[in-house]
């Protein structure tokens, strides 16, 4: 993990405000703001409908927002904003301090991530690290014949919450007018995930299987500390960033739901995600040769630890096995970046800018030969040795952007990267792209964009990794390593033949193609365009449209004998989208008023060919869609005092084969949390009541 430092030009920061005042500025003094109050109803429960809005159980809920703000003439200031008090995506903030000398911030925030509330499973998951089936459960050697399995079942909600809190400080005017900041983040993510185990088999099509609901508890910390000096011509940052993960479940334990006939423990293990840290030092800054010339770069420097105790081989007595070779993995990576910009302005119509960037992660950890163990229950004779995974990767760019009349604009770029991997099976690839984007501006009513561009990327010798087991056919090409030529184009088109009325198109269009790749991905294109318009009907009545068109198409061949390509796939997927809006208002009638309509569909459709088994009907589309009808009202009763009115209904349709009918048995080999699509169907309403001071 590493952060990103932007170096602000600022060359008066430690000046102290209360010194001098704008005498043209309407400088607002004392104290203002508004507090709002209401209540609002959702007509049902819709797990997935609360993601992120926290409106996930029906019946009534409080609207509660308030923002209340200070300055005086010396520029001290304090601010705080609260929103959305009565729901589960609640935040709040404040900051306070004087302008150039000081401010201190706080912070608070929820977010819900809800997956399903149609989960079922016999486990009694209590958010614990251990998992336990009830005293009466009946083990079977597949699910249909587990007697315990219907009459056991639970529901359980799968998703998250997270908590942050923030505070942080920064202090101006120091002895040399340097600014120190500080700041400060922790997270909190609460909640229930599934992950998947497998019992007795050596392979996919012997083991048995289970979806386990797996506890989230995690806690991430962020500290950041950083000086800045800033003058007429050099600014300057360094300063320190560290992120600070804790996994509050080591490990995760459960009862094996199956007759354990290979190991009669009865019972599963399995490590969870381990605490780790990341520490890095920094250093940016910029500086101004002349008046048409700057440089800027950001440099850092960083390490990642992981030191979390490893658990035995397995949990089961029956398999001796040697000792662990070490207590843990002790594994680390120092992280090198560096980033320079390079900027000049020879003549008022010409612009260049070159830009060289390097990142490199170096991976330190030792190698050591480790025994292994397959699903509890067999003892290999294959020992296995942990891969240690480096990459270093450059870029250079150069852009120029030339002006040849008030109407006609011109830019050019040119990029070139090497990226170099360990372990990998291509392990240095060069990339290489060339562009050009040209500009017209008619008059005030048409302006044009137009961008070309032409890419490729070059590897090394393809060659399968002898430490996968079992071994890749040495046809197969992983996309993001295989060679590749992509053309790109994109059009942008913005026209006012009334003036009140702005049309707008965009267009963008891509082609990849992997020629080398028998197997693997061969071809991938992508298309879209968007229309939009605005309308300004009167002088308080506005009507707005907008439609996009996405497609993503891509082709794979595919072996079943570990040979030459004998089947092959064609996916497809398409996204539409239409939004429609209307606006009234009017300086002389205290009434603003609108209806917004949103529709959203998706649609994957996959076609195969050749000697498979699978058909078409085996893989159906996978669809979805999502309406929303949104009227609002706000009603000014004085200039102090507003009434907000809203009614929404929102229509949630899925249809994904890979979930839908699908039981906690319907596999006999996998036991399954048996949840389907979250369709739902919500209407919203809300009135509250604005008091502003």
């Amino acid at each position: 993990m590493q952060t990103t430092v932007s170096v602000a030009v600022d060359q008066s920061a430690h000046y102290v405000a209360k010194h001098w005042k704008c005498k043209w500025c309407d400088y607002q003094e004392g104290r203002w703001g508004g507090v709002e109050l209401g209540i609002g109803y959702v007509s049902d429960d819709a797990y997935r409908f609360g993601r992120e809005t926290g409106l996930d159980d029906k019946g009534f809920y409080l609207i509660g927002n308030a923002n209340t703000h200070y300055q005086d003439e010396a520029a001290n200031f304090w601010d705080l904003r609260v929103r959305n008090i009565g729901t589960d995506s609640r935040w709040l903030s404040a900051e306070g301090g004087q302008q150039g000398s000081y401010k201190f911030w706080l912070g608070y925030s929820e977010i819900p991530y809800f997956l399903t509330d149609t989960a079922r499973s016999p486990y009694l998951a209590d958010g614990s690290e251990s998992l336990v089936l009830p005293t009466d459960w009946v083990p079977g050697n597949t699910t249909d014949v587990m007697q315990a399995l219907r009459s056991s079942l639970q529901t359980l909600q799968l998703g998250s919450e997270r908590t942050s809190y923030t505070l942080g400080t920064t202090l101006y005017s120091g002895y040399f007018g340097e600014t120190y900041s500080l700041k400060f983040n922790r997270d909190y993510k609460n909640g229930m995930k599934a992950i998947g185990v497998a019992y007795g088999g050596s392979d996919a099509f012997t083991s048995l299987s289970v979806l386990l609901p797996t506890p989230i508890d995690y806690m991430t910390d962020q500290l950041e500390f950083d000086v800045a000096y800033s003058s007429p011509t050099w600014q300057i940052r360094m300063g320190y960033y560290g992120s600070f993960f804790k996994n509050g479940n080591g490990a995760l334990s459960w009862q094996n739901p199956y007759a354990d006939l290979q190991s009669n423990t009865g019972l599963g293990r399995r490590a969870l995600v381990p605490d780790n840290e990341f520490h890095q030092l920094y250093f940016s800054g910029g500086y101004q040769f002349s008046s048409t010339m700057r440089v800027t770069w950001y440099s850092a420097a960083g390490v990642m630890l992981q030191d979390e105790n490893f658990l035995p081989y397995t949990i089961n007595p029956m398999l001796g096995g040697n000792a662990l070779p070490a207590k843990s993995l002790q594994g680390k990576a120092r992280t090198w970046t560096f980033n320079v910009n390079l900027f000049s302005r020879p003549r008022p119509t010409l612009t260049w800018k070159v830009n060289y960037a390097h990142n490199e992660q170096n991976n330190k950890t030792d190698r050591t030969i480790w025994d292994s163990v397959v699903t509890d229950a067999l003892q290999s004779l294959v020992q296995r040795q942990n891969p240690r995974y480096s990459f270093r990767n450059r870029s250079a760019k150069a852009t120029m952007r030339h002006r040849l009349d008030n109407n006609n604009k011109i830019m050019v770029g040119v990029d070139y990267g090497v990226n170099e991997r360990d372990n990998q099976s291509v392990e240095k690839i060069k990339k290489r792209n060339v562009w050009v984007k040209w500009k017209y501006k008619l008059n005030t009513t048409f302006d044009a964009a137009v961008k070309l561009a032409k890419a490729q990327r070059d590897g090394d010798n393809y060659r399968p990794l002898s430490e996968i087991i079992e071994p890749e056919n040495r046809l197969l090409r992983k996309y993001n390593l295989a060679d590749k030529e992509g053309d790109a184009f994109s059009a942008v088109l913005s026209y006012r033949p009334l003036n009140r009325l702005n049309l707008g198109l965009n267009i963008n269009y891509s082609d990849d193609d992997y020629a080398d790749s028998l197997l693997g991905l061969s071809h991938a294109d992508y298309y879209s365009y968007s229309l939009d318009a605005i309308c300004t009907l009167t002088k308080s009545f506005s009507f707005s449209v907008f439609y996009t068109w996405e497609r993503y198409t891509s082709k794979q061949a595919g072996s079943q004998i570990f040979s030459n390509p004998d089947w092959f796939s064609k996916n497809q997927d398409k996204i539409y989208i239409l939004g429609v809006g209307v606006k009234h208002t009017s300086a002389r009638q205290p009434i603003e008023w609108g209806i917004d309509y949103l529709y959203s569909s998706a649609i994957e459709k996959q076609v195969l060919s050749g000697d498979i088994q699978l058909t078409n009907e085996s893989l159906p589309e996978a669809n979805n869609s999502l309406q929303r009808l949104q009227l609002y009202a706000n009603y000014q009763l004085r200039e102090s005092l507003r009434i907000k009115l809203s009614a929404a209904y929102e229509k949630y349709v899925e249809d994904d084969y890979s979930v839908d009918g699908i039981e906690v048995d319907t596999y006999s080999q996998l036991l399954s949390l048996g949840y389907g699509a979250n369709d739902y169907g919500v209407y919203v309403v809300s009135a509250s009541i604005r008091y502003g001071f």
